[in-house]
């Protein structure tokens, strides 16, 4: 296990089970401990002296943006260090030098798939970063500056993790490979066709999500009303479900042999479960009349 695979696990298990216990136990825990877990929605405190305390070490929540531009910068760099590897037979690269520091690695994976999926999830995060600016309508609630840090430690993590068993990345010395498309099969269509599904999906319920802050006039709305329609019906928050599925995806674009991805998928799927948990609660404390059949985040499971 290098130190991707044992970050992203150490997150996994530290967000899920202390998650459980937060979200379906919350009356067991006081306010400054709940609002250092939740955000958004979810973290409108009761105005006490320690959730004022908390306060001052909250930013806003539009501020996603900053770390999806990052995201996207730190991708695009990527992306060009591994065309310059495969395709014009560079001898160094800072990639390699970066990847050495986390310790052991192997080839387990293929240049094409490597190629395809370094482009696909810098398109991800193209289109997240679109959403945050031009998209999503965020009110004036607030994450904690740990949740603001981790969007930077992840994305960091999962963007090397895309590459970290690719042929040429895991050794001093790289070779001129080719990519074929032999290297594709059933499992890697499957791969990147759920993952195309998993984009729109996710686009849909942002898009949603701001329809609902819109009003006749489309300006800005600051309440919180029901998502209805699509996905929405099924789940509380679609978003997230997609965003597993696009994780899900890339993993098995890579046959499921890309043992850092692997763990960056087990980490997304445990927060984004959490998160779900999180919102489905507070829909169902604030409405009323909130639709009983909802799951929280899986479709008919949970």
């Amino acid at each position: 296990m290098n130190l991707l695979e044992a970050l992203f696990c150490f997150l996994a298990v530290f967000m899920f089970l202390p998650g459980l216990l937060l979200n379906y136990g919350h009356f067991l825990f006081p306010e400054t401990i709940l609002r250092l877990f939740r955000y958004g929605r979810a973290n409108i405190s009761n105005g006490n002296q320690s959730s004022s305390v908390l306060k001052t070490v909250e930013v806003p929540k539009r501020w996603f943006s900053h770390f999806y531009s990052y995201a996207v910068m730190l991708q695009f760099l990527v992306g060009i260090s591994v065309m310059r590897l495969y395709f014009f037979g560079a001898k160094n690269s800072w990639l390699i030098t970066t990847l050495d520091i986390i310790g052991s690695r192997n080839v387990s994976v293929s240049t094409t798939t490597t190629m395809i999926a370094v482009d696909l999830f810098l398109f991800h995060l193209c289109r997240r970063l679109y959403e945050t600016l031009y998209v999503s309508i965020y009110s004036n609630t607030k994450m904690n500056i740990l949740h603001y840090i981790l969007g930077y430690i992840h994305y960091t993590g999962a963007i090397f993790s895309i590459v970290a068993h690719s042929p040429s990345l895991t050794a001093k010395l790289p070779e001129k490979i080719e990519t074929t498309a032999s290297d594709i099969g059933v499992v890697e269509i499957c791969g990147i066709a759920t993952f195309v599904i998993g984009n729109y999906l996710q686009h849909r319920a942002h898009v949603g999500l701001a329809n609902l802050r819109k009003g006749k006039d489309k300006n800005e709305s600051s309440g919180h009303k029901i998502p209805r329609g699509e996905l929405f019906e099924y789940v509380s928050s679609p978003n997230y479900f997609a965003e597993i599925l696009i994780y899900v995806a890339l993993a098995g674009l890579f046959g499921f042999k890309n043992s850092s991805w692997n763990y960056c998928t087990m980490w997304v799927i445990s927060n984004q479960v959490i998160a779900g948990i999180m919102n489905h609660l507070w829909y169902l404390k604030t409405f009323k009349d909130y639709p009983k059949q909802r799951k929280a985040i899986i479709p008919y499971v949970w």
